[in-house]
């Protein structure tokens, strides 16, 4: 019975993804240009005023942060989104700079970057 139970807990410990939302699994690591990223955070995209989601956001840095000057390093990040509705480059895009905006980051030095 022990080797059943250390086997079924090696197995669990496999476990590759950081975290699970509403069943969509994001990576505790990410590698970017040769370097390793953790999992900063997950966030949700709604649309509309019933709250649809449209997607979930997983974003890798090279440390965790809870500051938005991340934005702005020359330091390697990357988001994972995982869609659960379908989406236009056009929304996509329209979506990102309103969310910036909102965010009170400096867009126009993003959009030259």
């Amino acid at each position: 019975m022990k080797k059943y139970l250390f086997a079924l807990l090696a197995c669990l410990s496999l476990n590759t993804f950081a975290l699970t939302v509403d069943g969509i699994n994001f990576p505790d690591t990410a590698v970017v240009e040769g370097k390793n990223l953790v999992l900063n955070g997950v966030g949700i995209r709604k649309a509309t005023f019933l709250k649809i989601k449209v997607y979930y956001g997983g974003l890798y840095l090279e440390q965790k942060s809870k500051e938005i000057t991340f934005i702005n390093s020359t330091s390697p990040k990357q988001i994972i989104m995982n869609f659960v509705r379908e989406v236009t480059a056009k929304q996509l895009k329209e979506t990102w700079v309103e969310g910036l905006e909102r965010a009170n980051t400096n867009y126009a030095t993003l959009k030259s970057s």
